[in-house]
């Protein structure tokens, strides 16, 4: 995530290592904001990467 600004949902997927379903998941629970402009849904990149650091950190166990 360089100097790209908003993502729509598939470059967000890529960005983020993250599933489709896990973006929408994230988006109906409030952990993740999505901006619109027109029809195009957009993820501000602070917004996926404040998102992403609030992943729980993965134990010894979980890897």
């Amino acid at each position: 995530m360089s100097d790209t600004l908003a993502y729509t949902i598939p470059e967000a997927c890529k960005a983020g290592a993250a599933s489709r379903s896990a973006i929408y998941r994230a988006v109906k629970r409030g952990d993740l904001t999505l901006r619109k402009r027109g029809a195009r849904s957009l993820i501000l990149a602070d917004e996926l990467r404040r998102w992403l650091q609030s992943l729980p950190v993965a134990s010894n166990h979980d890897t």
